[in-house]
């Protein structure tokens, strides 16, 4: 009951990741991927609350959520390939924005002022950007 809804958040966050315009960058793919796939979550907000907390009491739990994870990111990978996106760059897209996207999905449970899961995947984002922008530019500060 805890995993039933990962094949259905899979699925739209690969298609959407397919669906991305051709001159959309992987990592932005991915963000419009895991952008679409936070439809599905919110409307299930205080469900996915309990289930996180769920999981993180347990540990046979928290290492079949890993594997889940683990799985979107291959499927996302391979769905950038068939955009065209090289290895090793279409896994390094894919996990880096299922990265983001858990940690999004962390603050998003955690958010007292209950914000959109959309708006929390945008951030994460573009604290990623922030990040790459910063390792061009030693220089410029690092503002999250």
């Amino acid at each position: 009951m805890l995993f039933d809804s990962s094949n259905a958040l899979q699925e739209l966050i690969v298609a959407a990741v397919r669906a991305a315009p051709g001159s959309t960058t992987a990592l932005d793919a991915m963000r419009a991927g895991m952008t679409a796939g936070s439809s599905l979550l919110e409307e299930r907000r205080e469900f996915n609350r309990l289930r996180s907390a769920v999981i993180a009491a347990d540990m046979g739990l928290q290492e079949r959520e890993l594997f889940k994870m683990a799985a979107l990111a291959a499927a996302a990978a391979a769905a950038l390939r068939d955009r065209g996106v090289p290895q090793p760059q279409a896994s390094l897209a894919a996990k880096t924005g299922v990265a983001a996207f858990r940690i999004a999905f962390e603050q998003w449970i955690g958010d007292a002022q209950a914000r959109p899961l959309a708006g929390a995947i945008d951030t994460t984002f573009d604290a990623l950007t922030l990040m790459a922008d910063a390792t061009h530019h030693p220089a410029a500060p690092l503002e999250v």
